[in-house]
């Protein structure tokens, strides 16, 4: 059975949460039983026999522990006695596989009103999520207690029945979504438990849960309300974090009027957060709740059959904000687009850009074929870039991807989009477009705003299913860390892009899947070579234009040692740590950067 709860309004208190095995602290456990003694024996007349069943041990418990400083108010205001932690509030977890059951959920009476139970309830939740992620959360909840638990993110799965004398329903916790439960793997009749009628162990409630997961999981629907735990709330502070749980319930009710008013709040303050100074000095706590915000909106909008506007909010989330809990915005984005009616079919006229000139202290860059571990290490060794053939050719992307794929496959996502010659020109802009926009205007025809180029995007953040496409290559485990932490961007785009020349903090290594391209090589030694912006944005960037140099301008670039290559399909680049690059499409192109961690090159 479960204690009263909060009202819908909270008052905020200072609590310290501390978790135990029962067995592990006779103390603690204690003042969990004189709490449960008065809220469930005294206030609601439980039978002891019924409330202390002899599991506590094995439990565990929950506490929330207060300064008592309403019980003082004779000590004198020195007193060390003002500065006391005492227990007001406790629950506990049992574990009865494949569930792990919320129970005992207690408050004392004079600290009710305070959010303290949604505290502990939540704590309970997080170790769950850390610890036992394979066992269904379940509690059986009094019915006057159902919306405190649906807002902590619980379903109700049982009509009502009477455990203890008390009415009860039975909820569930929703499992993230890529997460095998130990109840998926139970055949038949989970166990020989004897059970009532609405609760857990139910045959026919188990049915009814298996069938309300599979359905949430068809439809990847995100844990809105159990999104709060992705936002710092030391950071956003409680009452937006409260706004941002009142704004999930509010959606998950349907109740779309509330729900698109406090997502709209939400969403702008956010995304002034996310826009005030340097985007990488912003705090992730404000990235987080403009995700989780937007994962609310995109719900709100999927209920409404706005689907088109559904996905362009859950990429707007994945963009700004990046994905959460498991990747579940991304799997709804995708499962959106899979319902969208296909783009149109793509009809590209092959375009051409000249390959340039070689000048008169360039080389060519050394080539291999698949080079051995030990043969890349000779040129890694030695900061040497080096073109290898047969490693991208090996990867699927290599027989899959073409313009039509991703037009097909996420051509109703929105991206950010590069407009212009170069980054380095006057002209130059950015704006966010759908796939197929971008495919339209800048690959099937020539547009009359210039060049267009999906250009360093973190695409396979915001469609996680192409790096089912690409291997990560070996070498890159040269690097200071794991081949997990490769960080891979993709660009795309018709012939006539050009990266100006510039130099990454990074070593590269540029995989051509699709397309040529054409990259000069300057080494980082010879920066004064180059003419670096001296100031501003551009500091990693050359002032000259290395197709077509003003040597009377910028005499010392006749001095550098100037390397270049064509990139074919299929092939890729060995680009050292902090060597100067520039980069010309000589066709449409796709290309992955596999940028890895290495020491910085002296000069």
């Amino acid at each position: 059975p479960q204690g009263p709860m909060e009202e819908a309004m909270e008052e905020e208190t200072d609590l310290v949460l501390e978790d135990f095995v029962g067995s592990e602290n006779d103390q603690l456990l204690a003042e969990c039983f004189a709490i449960r003694r008065e809220v469930f024996m005294i206030e609601q007349s439980v039978e002891e026999s019924e409330e202390f069943d002899g599991l506590d041990d094995e439990c565990v418990h929950i506490v929330a522990k207060a300064r008592a400083l309403d019980e003082l108010t004779s000590v004198p205001p020195n007193s060390n006695a003002r500065d006391r932690l005492s227990v007001v509030a406790t629950c506990r977890l049992r574990r009865t596989e494949p569930f792990l059951k919320l129970e005992r959920v207690a408050v004392r009476k004079n600290w009710r009103g305070k959010g303290i139970g949604n505290r502990i309830c939540s704590h309970a939740v997080k170790l769950v999520e850390q610890n036992d992620r394979s066992l269904l959360l379940v509690v059986h909840a009094q019915i006057h207690s159902l919306e405190f638990y649906e807002k902590l993110g619980f379903i109700t799965v049982s009509d009502v029945y009477v455990e203890a004398g008390i009415p009860h329903r039975t909820l569930i916790y929703w499992p993230q979504r890529n997460v095998t439960l130990a109840l998926d793997k139970c055949e038949g009749s989970v166990t020989k438990h004897s059970f009532t009628a609405g609760e857990c162990f139910d045959p026919s409630i188990i049915r009814i849960m298996r069938e309300r997961i599979r359905l949430e999981r068809e439809n990847c629907y995100p844990r809105l309300l159990h999104l709060r735990f992705e936002v710092n709330e030391l950071v956003v502070g409680s009452s937006l974090l409260r706004i941002y749980r009142e704004c999930a319930f509010a959606t998950q009710r349907c109740d779309f009027e509330r729900s698109e008013k406090l997502e709209g709040f939400l969403l702008t303050l956010a995304w002034e957060k996310l826009n005030t100074g340097h985007y990488s000095q912003v705090n992730d706590a404000w990235r987080a709740l403009y995700s989780a915000t937007a994962a609310c909106k995109g719900y709100r909008l999927y209920a409404q059959n706005k689907l088109t506007e559904a996905l362009r909010a859950c990429d707007m989330g994945l963009i700004m904000g990046g994905d959460v809990d498991g990747r579940s915005l991304s799997a709804f984005a995708s499962h959106i687009h899979s319902l969208c009616t296909p783009p149109t079919t793509l009809i590209i006229k092959k375009r051409i850009a000249d390959e340039p000139e070689a000048l008169s202290n360039s080389q060519q860059i050394r080539r291999i074929d698949c080079p051995s571990l030990e043969e890349f290490f000779e040129f890694f060794a030695r900061g040497e870039p080096v073109v290898m053939t047969g490693v991208v050719s090996q990867w699927p992307a290599f027989a899959k991807w073409s313009f039509d794929y991703f037009n097909s496959m996420i051509g109703h996502r929105t991206v950010p989009i590069e407009v212009g010659s170069s980054y380095a020109d006057d002209g130059w802009s950015q704006s966010l477009t759908t796939v197929a926009e971008f495919m339209h205007e800048f690959i099937e025809n020539e547009s009359s705003r210039g060049v267009g180029y999906i250009a360093q995007h973190r695409l396979f953040d915001q469609v996680p299913e192409l790096l089912d496409d690409v291997i990560v290559p070996d070498y890159c485990a040269f690097g200071e860390e794991s081949l997990d932490r490769v960080d891979l961007n993709i660009w795309l785009g018709p012939a006539g892009t050009v990266s100006p020349l510039h130099t990454d903090p990074k070593s590269n290594i540029f995989c051509q899947v699709y397309g040529k391209k054409f990259l000069r090589l300057i080494p980082y030694s010879e920066t004064v070579n180059v003419y670096p912006h001296e100031e501003g944005f551009l500091t990693n960037t050359s002032q000259v234009d290395v197709e077509h140099p003003d040597v009377s301008r910028y005499p010392l670039l006749k001095l550098a040692h100037v390397s270049d290559c064509v990139l074919s399909a299929g092939e890729c680049l060995f680009i050292p740590h902090a060597f100067w690059h520039y980069v010309k499409s000589l066709e449409a192109s796709i290309s992955v950067s596999c940028w890895f961690s290495t020491p910085p090159p002296s000069n």
